[in-house]
């Protein structure tokens, strides 16, 4: 009996080892965030306008479905929010979103060359047929602000590509 139970939990044991290998090698997606705007919601709300590029690694074409994300710029604003997307990426191919992230009205609280970090992270709904998956992504970086009369501009100062 107790040579019968050690050979099934010995079984159990490389399963869960299997599975979690098979897991570890799968392809990851990448995201990286290739360029920033300020501008305007629908209802004229200030938005920083974050462009997101993610690259399908599969072999598969995937559909895109909603993207929940939480994003930071150090001393400058917090934001969570949920974007629906309908956009299909072909294997090894890749798609830009356009995420408008509420943010303050006021500049950045740093000078004109000041660099404020941020970090964009959030979770991908995918879909391949039947099957949905979550893609991690987090893009980290900094911005630079540039003052301009009633307006700011914001420019990406070496994306930090990020696999998750």
């Amino acid at each position: 009996m107790l040579s019968y139970l050690h050979r099934h939990l010995v079984h159990l044991a490389l399963a869960a080892a299997l599975a979690t290998a098979g897991c570890a090698s799968a392809p990851r997606p990448h995201a990286e965030i290739i360029g920033v705007a300020d501008g305007r919601a629908a209802d004229q709300r200030p938005v920083l306008l974050v462009f997101l590029e993610v690259r399908n690694p599969t072999g598969r074409t995937v559909k895109l479905s909603q993207l929940d994300y939480a994003m930071a710029a150090d001393r400058w604003f917090a934001s969570r929010g949920s974007l629906r997307v309908a956009r299909s990426i072909r294997p090894g191919g890749s798609a830009v979103l356009e995420i408008p992230v509420p943010a303050p009205a006021t500049a950045p609280p740093a000078a004109p060359s000041e660099r404020v970090p941020y970090t964009l992270d959030g979770t991908l709904r995918v879909h391949t047929g039947t099957v949905e998956a979550r893609w991690r992504v987090r893009a980290r970086g900094a911005l630079r602000a540039h003052s301009r009369p009633q307006t700011t501009a914001f420019a990406v100062v070496r994306p930090a590509p990020a696999h998750r």
